[in-house]
C-alpha cells in the first residue's frame, strides 16, 4: 500500500488574506483541523508510508501551529519531504521571509502562487525575497502561474527578471470564485486527446478539513457534493467506486462506463479536471454517486 500514495496534500484551513478573483477554494466554509483530524492525518501518513506532504489552504502560513502539530508527531522527519504552496504575503522583506519559513519544523520545497490575479495583492518583489530566503535556507523554490488566456504568459517574463527558478504554468479552472467571475481558460475547440488521459493526480491524495480524503483537489471536492467524492479514511476512499474508476480508467473509459456520449463534450471539457467534473456530476452518475 505504501507505493499507492506518493504525497498527501493537507488543507490546513480555508482562511486567506487575499481575495483573488480566480480562487478555487474561495467558496469553502471556514474550517480548522481539529486535534482528532491531526491525529488521523499523522496515523494515515505512518500507516501508508507516505514520504511527502503538501501544506495547502487557504493560506498555510496562517496555520503554522497546525502544520507543526502534524509534523512533530512523525518519526524519521529528517527524510520526510514537506512542500508548501503559499500566496507569498510574508515576503515584503527578506528577514520576514526567512523568519516565516523557519517557523515551520520542516520545509523542503516552497511554491508561490503568482499570476495577474495574485498580482493585485502581491508585489513581485515579495517573490524575489522569498526566492532568496529559500536559497539561504536550502529550500527548493518555484512559482505556480495560472493563465486564463495565452497572453497571460507575458507576465512570466517579469518573473524571470528577478531570479532563476521554475515556473509551472496551469490553466484557470472554472471553480469557486473563478466560476462566479466567469473566469477560466477558453479552449478554441474540444481537444480529443484528453480522452486518452488519466487523472493527473494518481499517486497523490488530499485531506480536506471537515470532509475527508480524496484523490481529487478540484471541483468535485470543492462543491456541494464534496462528501460524495471524499471519505473519512484513506483506505475507505481507495476502496470506493470513484477511486477505482479514476485510477483504473482513462477519461474515455470513464465516459463509456457512465454512458456519457462523447458528442456531448464541448471545448471547456478539454481540461482533465473540468472533464472529470462533467462526467461524475452528470445525470448518468447520480445513481452511483449520491
Amino acid at each position: 500500500m505504501s507505493a499507492s500514495v506518493r504525497e498527501l496534500g493537507i488543507t490546513l484551513g480555508e482562511k486567506c488574506n487575499f481575495r483573488c478573483r480566480h480562487c478555487a477554494t474561495a467558496s469553502q466554509a471556514p474550517h480548522e483541523l481539529s486535534p482528532k483530524e491531526i491525529g488521523l492525518i499523522r496515523d494515515t501518513i505512518m500507516e501508508f508510508g507516505v514520504k511527502a506532504v503538501l501544506l495547502a489552504g487557504g493560506e498555510p502560513t496562517l496555520y503554522v501551529a497546525k502544520a507543526n502539530k502534524i509534523l512533530r508527531g512523525l518519526p524519521g522527519l529528517s527524510g520526510f519531504r514537506v512542500r508548501m504552496t503559499t500566496n507569498g504575503h510574508f515576503g515584503d522583506s527578506l528577514g520576514k521571509a526567512i523568519k516565516t519559513l523557519k517557523s515551520f519544523i520542516r520545509l523542503t520545497s516552497v511554491q508561490v502562487s503568482y499570476d495577474r490575479y495574485h498580482a493585485e495583492f502581491l508585489p513581485i518583489n515579495n517573490i524575489a525575497n522569498i526566492s532568496q530566503a529559500c536559497k539561504e535556507l536550502g529550500i527548493d523554490f518555484s512559482v505556480s502561474f495560472c493563465v486564463s488566456n495565452p497572453l497571460d504568459v507575458a507576465l512570466v517574463a517579469e518573473l524571470k527578471k528577478i531570479g532563476s527558478f521554475r515556473v509551472g504554468i496551469q490553466k484557470v479552472l472554472p471553480v469557486g470564485a473563478a466560476a462566479r467571475n466567469l473566469l477560466g481558460y477558453k479552449h478554441p475547440s474540444f481537444d480529443e486527446g484528453v480522452l486518452g488521459k488519466k487523472c493527473p493526480r494518481i499517486g497523490k491524495m488530499m485531506y480536506l478539513g471537515g470532509c475527508g480524503f480524496s484523490v481529487c483537489c478540484s471541483s468535485l471536492v470543492l462543491g456541494d457534493k464534496k462528501k460524495v467524492f471524499s471519505h473519512p479514511t484513506l483506505q475507505g476512499h481507495m476502496e470506493s467506486l470513484f477511486y477505482r474508476l479514476i485510477t483504473g480508467k482513462t477519461f474515455k473509459g470513464i465516459a463509456k462506463f457512465l454512458k456519457v456520449p462523447e458528442t456531448s463534450l464541448e471545448p471547456i471539457h478539454s481540461d482533465p479536471c473540468t472533464l472529470c467534473s462533467y462526467l461524475f456530476l452528470g445525470k448518468n452518475a447520480e445513481t452511483l454517486f449520491t
